[in-house]
């Protein structure tokens, strides 16, 4: 027997009970049916207040106009230190716009403030999720570790210093080994402990993000390799000095 019991959350007025059998042999009498009604308990329950899309889109643009307004104004005080340092007697116009604070080393130090944002909603949507404690941990030590190293960079990004896009780029290196551990290991979890959750959209999605994982750190351990503004920003040496230098210790 199947019973179904419909009502109205909005005033509780209609009651519906319903009685559905699949064999005519078990069909229950109708005094035992007014019995089972009979027996049905209400409750007084408060009505959820849910924020509708309009509130939750209002407060999510506020937040990013707030950021940007606030990452503004830092690369305004920034720039303005890096005019300082500047030394005006130098024509140079590409040495001139390579010393400001701007280009990819910019926007990667921007999309540092983004990680953060994205790593925040994993913890949160991970935390809300039942019954799957390994999946969860494992989310919430993943984003943590970016998140960590993500307000690393933003710091040592800003540091003019020869030394800084070697931190950046062993920052990056271990983002990419922290995060393709773990997801290897959601994935290996997944196949040794198969939950109706773990479809091949899961994996596919676990895959993804192994592949994101890694590229993105590469990309910008390439950047800060071989840029022109990386090496004009941070005072390092050119690159055929570095060379002449090596072969001259050779000799």
């Amino acid at each position: 027997m199947d019973m179904s019991i419909y009502y109205t959350i909005m005033n509780g007025r209609l009651i519906t009970v319903s009685f559905r059998y699949y064999n005519q042999d078990q069909q229950v009498r109708n005094e035992e049916e007014l019995q089972i009604i009979n027996g049905v308990e209400f409750y007084e329950v408060a009505r959820p207040i849910y924020a509708n899309s309009n509130q939750i889109t209002s407060l999510a643009m506020g937040i990013i106009v707030i950021l940007i307004i606030i990452i503004a104004i830092i690369v305004f005080l920034i720039r303005r230190k890096d005019k300082k340092l500047f030394n005006n007697s130098i024509k140079d116009i590409k040495l001139k716009q390579y010393s400001k604070f701007g280009g990819l080393i910019l926007f990667f130090w921007s999309l540092c403030f983004y990680q953060i944002l994205l790593r925040i909603i994993d913890i949160d949507d991970a935390s809300k999720i039942q019954n799957m404690e390994f999946y969860t941990n494992a989310v919430t030590i993943q984003s943590t570790i970016l998140v960590l190293i993500a307000m690393y960079q933003i710091y040592i990004t800003v540091r003019r210093k020869q030394d800084t896009p070697k931190k950046i780029k062993i920052s990056n290196i271990i983002c990419a080994v922290a995060s393709s551990i773990i997801t290897i290991a959601r994935i290996v979890y997944a196949k040794i402990v198969p939950l109706e959750i773990y479809t091949e959209e899961y994996f596919r999605q676990e895959i993804s993000i192994l592949i994101v994982g890694v590229i993105y750190p590469l990309i910008w351990i390439l950047y800060f390799n071989f840029s022109k503004r990386v090496q004009y920003y941070y005072y390092l040496p050119e690159r055929r000095n570095k060379k002449v230098a090596k072969d001259e210790k050779s000799i």
